[in-house]
């Protein structure tokens, strides 16, 4: 008995190491982190923090994107400093989706494409 336990935890751990590995994801996207980022700030804040992280997702480019950012933090930090570290601390993940061409951003901006398709698979 103990040797085949050990035969199969030897071929069961070979499997295991051959498996590939699932790649990390790269982008974070930016459509809830910016809901979690608004549903934790005061409501007479909600509609102009929501409108100035729309602009910093929407930009033409990382450049504009950042230079935006910059400006939102400058205006929030005292506000809300906790909001904004976190923010400032995930915005490599949340602004990679600029290098990816302009035609599918839109489809990695939001998730709600991608949770449409599931559905539809699942049926």
């Amino acid at each position: 008995m103990g040797l085949i336990h050990g035969v199969k935890s030897q071929v069961l751990c070979s499997l295991v190491a051959q498996r590939p590995s699932k790649p990390l994801a790269r982008v974070q996207i930016p459509a809830p982190a910016s809901r979690n980022f608004v549903s934790e700030v005061r409501d007479m804040d909600k509609q102009l923090i929501d409108k100035q992280l729309k602009s910093v997702f929407v930009s033409e480019n990382k450049d504009d994107a950042l230079q935006r950012l910059k400006e939102f933090k400058s205006e929030c930090i005292e506000s809300y400093p906790r909001q904004t570290y976190s923010l400032e601390k995930k915005v490599n993940y949340l602004l990679t989706y600029f290098q990816y061409p302009h035609a599918i951003r839109r489809s990695i901006h939001s998730n709600s494409i991608i949770e449409r398709m599931n559905k539809e698979v699942r049926r």
